[in-house]
Formats: C-alpha cells, structure tokens, sequence
C-alpha cells in the first residue's frame, strides 16, 4: 500500500486557496497542516473558519483540529492551531507544547510581526492513525 504524506503551513489561512488547488491535485492519503483557524463566527472570512473550510473542501473522511492559543487579535478572539486530515480513522488526538502552555495571544490583525509573536506557543498535534488494523503515530508540529 502507497501512502502520501504532505505537511503544509498555511499561515493563518492567507495561502488557503492555493492549499486547495495543490491539495486536489496530489491526492494525498494524509495531511499535516499548521496555522489553521477554527472560528465559529457566520460573518468570518473563510481564512479564520479554515478548519471547517478544509473539512468541506478536501476529500478526506478524518480530521482533527487542536488549538495552540486563542488569538485574540482576529475579532472576538479565535482557536488557531495545527490539524489532520486522513483518509484513515483518527483517534487519540492531543496537543504537545514545546515552551509556552496554551494561552491567549493578541497577534494583531495588521501587525506584522506582532511584539507577541515571540511569545506564542510552540506545539504540536499527535494523533493515532489505523491502517489496515495496524496503528501510526502522525505528528503535525510548528
């Protein structure tokens, strides 16, 4: 069996669209993604709704999102973090911070590079995949 892997930042969201075109057209088994938002609100740009965007968007069945802080600089304060899509079964998700512990963090909007940004924790998301009845630790790190 041939699995492919692809890992992709797409930061914050602005490299979104182009993520879905690469994303169609290699046909990935799994993927690794950091800097994604997972905003609730019906007024939101789709870059701060990423997750649920990437859930619609994708042809993958499983997907796991973990937050690695709340930021608060983008409107009402939105869960930004790493997340994993797989045409495989999904369990035993969890964070793992290198420095920082989740928190809130106010990255600004128009800021760039925010005076906090050297704050932010540092994470990554472990989850447990199963394919063909035998499990695969997959980390999504940033």
């Amino acid at each position: 069996m041939k699995i492919k892997v692809i890992t992709l930042n797409i930061w914050g969201g602005r490299l979104l669209d182009r993520a879905i075109e690469f994303i169609k057209t290699e046909n990935p088994s799994l993927i690794l993604f950091q800097e994604v938002f997972n905003g609730e609100g019906k007024n939101l740009d789709s870059k701060y709704k990423s997750y649920k965007f990437l859930r619609q968007k994708l042809n993958l069945p499983h997907s796991a999102f973990k937050p690695a802080f709340i930021d608060t600089g983008s409107f009402e304060g939105i869960p930004k973090g790493n997340a994993i899509f797989s045409r495989f079964p999904i369990g035993n998700e969890r964070i793992i911070f290198f420095d920082t512990p989740f928190g809130k963090f106010n990255l600004g909007v128009n800021v760039i590079p925010s005076p906090e940004i050297q704050y932010i924790p540092m994470s990554m998301l472990k989850a447990r995949i199963v394919i063909n009845n035998k499990d695969f630790n997959v980390y999504s790190v940033h």
